[in-house]
């Protein structure tokens, strides 16, 4: 079982972590979590997934160059993950906001059954922390 783990740390924020590469071409489920080294830090992230391979695409964890000429082609699409389990366009739900005090010092786990391409941490606020996300894929038969 492949276990990753990334971390974002102050000096990134805001903007994403390092992205964490699935195999979501073999299909099996990936856990998560997410972790934070202070209770008295303050930080907001969210947690988002691309289903673009950003292995195959550009500039999939990075904003686009300036001048980019066709940003559909060269980076990937992210999205953060919400409470709602099954979106459309039309019904779509604001992202779900976490907060390093709140998760203190459990942490938050999540399981995708079908995984996503990627996963990755974005904070827009932090203080004095690091966030940590793992994942854990099965890879048996």
């Amino acid at each position: 079982m492949p276990v990753t783990s990334v971390s974002l740390s102050t000096a990134a924020v805001p903007g994403p972590s390092a992205p964490v590469v699935l195999n979501w071409r073999g299909g099996r489920p990936v856990a998560w979590s997410i972790t934070t080294n202070s209770s008295l830090a303050t930080s907001d992230f969210t947690v988002q997934a691309s289903y673009d391979d950003i292995q195959l695409v550009p500039y999939s964890s990075v904003y686009p160059p300036t001048g980019s000429p066709s940003l559909v082609s060269t980076v990937a699409v992210w999205g953060a993950i919400s409470s709602v389990p099954y979106l459309t366009l039309a019904t779509s739900a604001a992202p779900v906001h976490f907060t390093s005090s709140a998760i203190w010092p459990d942490g938050i786990s999540g399981v995708f059954l079908a995984p996503p391409a990627a996963l990755r941490l974005y904070s827009t606020a932090s203080s004095s922390n690091i966030l940590t996300l793992k994942t854990v894929q099965s890879d048996g038969g």
